[in-house]
């Protein structure tokens, strides 16, 4: 069906792309964390993470974009509440992946597509867990502490606090 890039790979399937969208991977599949099983990860898995406010007229949600390991761009998921202020589960979607560009930028998005504000930028370290899930331990300015993206039924995701030893609340 599919070939992953190297075995740290697992594979969710995205929305199908909308009009204007640039293709990732295939279009079908991205790639988002290793298998997260202790002692079968690469050495080396720090990376950087960012969380924007994006805006469009009465629309406003929060893009959280991680870099993973051996991909060029930035895996992203779309929150329905800001994590830096709501502490519970937030409900989360995957969505395509986005250019590196948007570690740095703040400003209007082509396409009258809104605008961005950053939150929050920092290190991230990728952390073992279940193949359905990304688990990382961020360092920035806001969000410090343990966090995950738990994939769910029908695509959904969920964001959560973890706690260092790995349980959610």
């Amino acid at each position: 069906m599919y070939a992953p890039a190297h075995r740290f790979h697992f594979f969710v399937t995205l929305p199908a792309p909308r009009p204007g969208d640039r293709a990732h991977g295939d279009g079908v599949f991205l790639p988002l964390g290793g298998r997260c099983q202790a002692g079968g990860l690469p050495p080396d898995l720090t990376s950087v993470f960012v969380l924007l406010e994006h805006r469009r007229g009465k629309d406003v949600h929060w893009d959280f974009m991680i870099e993973l390991p051996g991909r060029g761009e930035l895996a992203t998921w779309r929150l329905a509440a800001d994590p830096a202020v709501e502490r519970g589960p937030i409900a989360a979607d995957a969505i395509f992946a986005h250019p590196r560009r948007f570690l740095d930028y703040e400003g209007p998005l082509r396409g009258d597509k809104g605008q961005v504000r950053r939150i929050d930028r920092g290190e991230a370290e990728i952390l073992p867990c279940a193949d359905d899930r990304l688990r990382c331990r961020l360092a920035g300015r806001v969000l410090r502490g343990v966090f995950e993206l738990c994939a769910g039924a029908a695509g959904a995701w969920t964001w959560r606090v973890a706690d260092a030893d790995g349980t959610s609340t």
